[in-house]
């Protein structure tokens, strides 16, 4: 199998490496080469400079001939950085084949956010973890999952990309394409943070892991918004379909399907693929609601992205 050693660059990759948090180099299954526990660990905590430097004593970084950037030097090196990554998100390898899978057999990305929605209800506890915005989630995922450096998930044939348009603050969209079946999926990210959910009581994260417990998409659609600025009095459902009541933004329906019939996926239409625009919501850092576009209105079938 061949292999193409990405190049990084070099601020763009100690930001993506320092957002996972050195605890991903330090599973237990590891090889020791990259356990960091018995070093001081607060300067490469702290400082990017730091972290390369040290991940380049170890071998676990290189540098491009000829460019300012780094890269992983080999098939090993990307099977272990890979690796760590989904430990640190506590998916299993064979979960996120199988989910790859489905994804290119059946066209069905539900089974790759379901993953995503476990980790994130496993590892998202923290304070600063529940005001993640769209452009986290968006990214997180992308570098666990979809654009994970594991050899064994880069060679099934999956590309994601991620743009943010620019003019439009808080608006995230993310294409996946799957090449042997020629699909593209256009998808519109959102993110609902904790404090603006009436639901329960108590901590953030008690009132987190009540959310979690909500078994079907109706339920997670009629919960209303609370100190919002625009949306305050609104339900989830009405605020998609419709925009905030008190603002001329546009509702994430429109969104969608304005991103869906640009210009950009028109000539991927062109170029013979089917296209499928989902919604993306990320309910305060527990569940994943997805629901799909049909012609120039979201469908009949929202859903929760479970495994």
């Amino acid at each position: 199998m061949s292999y193409q050693k990405p190049c990084y660059e070099i601020g763009r990759f100690s930001i993506n490496c320092n957002a996972h948090g050195l605890g991903f180099l330090d599973p237990p299954s590891l090889d020791i080469i990259f356990s960091i526990s018995n070093i001081l660990a607060g300067d490469l905590a702290k400082s990017k400079a730091a972290w390369l430097s040290y991940m380049v004593h170890l071998g676990g970084l290189t540098f491009c001939v000829g460019k300012n950037a780094l890269r992983i030097p080999n098939l090993v090196t990307a099977e272990r950085f890979g690796s760590a990554i989904l430990h640190r998100h506590q998916a299993a390898l064979e979960d996120v084949n199988g989910a790859f899978k489905l994804l290119i057999d059946n066209g069905n990305i539900d089974r790759i956010l379901g993953l995503y929605a476990r980790g994130m209800q496993e590892h998202d506890v923290g304070a600063h973890d529940f005001k993640k915005k769209e452009e986290d989630h968006c990214n997180s995922i992308c570098f666990t999952l979809l654009a994970n450096i594991h050899p064994s998930l880069r060679k099934v044939g999956v590309e994601t990309s991620i743009t943010k348009p620019s003019g439009t603050p808080g608006r995230i969209d993310m294409l996946v394409s799957v090449t042997s079946r020629k699909q593209l999926f256009v998808l519109e990210w959102k993110s609902i943070q904790i404090d603006f959910i009436e639901i329960g009581s108590g901590s953030r994260l008690k009132r987190a892991d009540a959310l979690a417990d909500i078994p079907v998409a109706s339920e997670v659609l009629d919960l209303t918004f609370r100190n919002d600025e625009f949306r305050a009095g609104q339900t989830i459902k009405e605020w998609i379909l419709n925009g905030p009541k008190d603002s001329i933004g546009h509702s994430p329906q429109q969104q969608l399907r304005d991103y869906a019939q640009s210009r950009e996926i028109k000539k991927w239409e062109k170029d013979g693929y089917a296209i499928t625009p989902v919604l993306v919501v990320v309910v305060r850092s527990r569940l994943v609601l997805l629901w799909n576009l049909a012609g120039d209105k979201l469908d009949a079938s929202p859903r929760l992205a479970l495994e």
